[in-house]
C-alpha cells in the first residue's frame, strides 16, 4: 500500500516536482537508498526510472 501510493506520487510528480527523498520521507521511508531498492523490488524500477516514464515532454 505505501509503495502505491510513492508509485502514484511518482506518477503526479510532472505536475508537483517533489524529489525522490521528498516523496520517500512522505511514505515514511528515512533512507532513500532504502526506499529506492523496496521501491526497485515493487515495480521493476528505480524510482528516478519509473517517474521518467510519466514526464511530459516539452515540444516548446
Amino acid at each position: 500500500m505505501i509503495l502505491a501510493i510513492a508509485r502514484n506520487q511518482l506518477e503526479a510528480n510532472r505536475l508537483t516536482h517533489y524529489s525522490i527523498a521528498e516523496i520517500a520521507a512522505h511514505v515514511g521511508f528515512e533512507d532513500v537508498s532504502y526506499f529506492s531498492r523496496v521501491f526497485r523490488q515493487y515495480t521493476g524500477y528505480s524510482p528516478t526510472q519509473y517517474a521518467e516514464t510519466f514526464r511530459i515532454v516539452d515540444l516548446g
